[in-house]
């Protein structure tokens, strides 16, 4: 009942607060909608309302949500992941080849989009790890709503898997020139987040990009 009362056409988180298309909340609810209903009809014309609203913002970016009722420009490439994501386990869940068909150039552009916006393959985010809480020098807990000192890396990660998507898409479709081509995007994506983002003294992962 939950899932049928908040999704009318347009997949959305809760059904009081929020009731626009946000691609971050769709992203987080995929699985579990999957597991409670048979979700192919809704997820299919959404995603054609992704595709539209890329051809509205043009240069392959898609905006914070779907459809775009707002003046919003293009979202990061943390929340649009469900794109890739949306159209690959789509496949999985269901066998249906035609989702990757159909959206296939879509995906292909959204990661085109993030490589020709980045720094040297680094994309600079707006939303980190969103909303997560944070803590003072005194151990206190403080909110920090857009956590902008993670966005670089949670972005840049998801161009990582986003390229890797690219691939499995192409894999599917026999496309076998864009599988090393994104096979090679992702190896290269991957050597530069590790390049910019691994602290080896500490032995972790940290933001450390500029943000602007």
């Amino acid at each position: 009942l939950t899932v049928k009362g908040i999704m009318q056409s347009v997949p959305n988180s809760n059904p009081h607060s929020e009731k626009y298309g946000w691609t971050g909340d769709i992203h987080l609810f995929f699985d579990a909608a999957n597991y409670s209903l048979y979700m192919m009809p809704l997820w299919t014309n959404w995603l054609k309302d992704v595709s539209a609203a890329q051809s509205m913002l043009g240069e392959g970016a898609i905006p914070h949500l779907v459809p775009n009722y707002t003046k919003y420009g293009a979202t990061t490439a943390t929340w649009g992941a469900i794109l890739p994501i949306a159209v690959l386990d789509g496949y999985r869940y269901y066998g249906d080849k035609r989702m990757v068909e159909t959206f296939y150039e879509t995906v292909k552009n959204w990661c085109e989009y993030l490589k020709s916006t980045s720094d040297n393959l680094v994309v600079k985010g707006i939303w980190g790890d969103h909303v997560q809480p944070g803590v003072t020098e005194n151990g206190e807990i403080i909110y920090r709503g857009s956590t902008r000192e993670t966005a670089s890396l949670i972005s840049t990660a998801y161009f990582v898997r986003t390229a890797e998507i690219v691939a499995e898409l192409a894999e599917i479709l026999e496309k076998q020139e864009d599988v090393m081509v994104y096979r090679q995007l992702a190896e290269d994506i991957h050597d530069r987040f590790n390049t910019v983002f691994y602290n080896e003294a500490k032995g972790i992962y940290e933001e450390g990009y500029p943000q602007s």
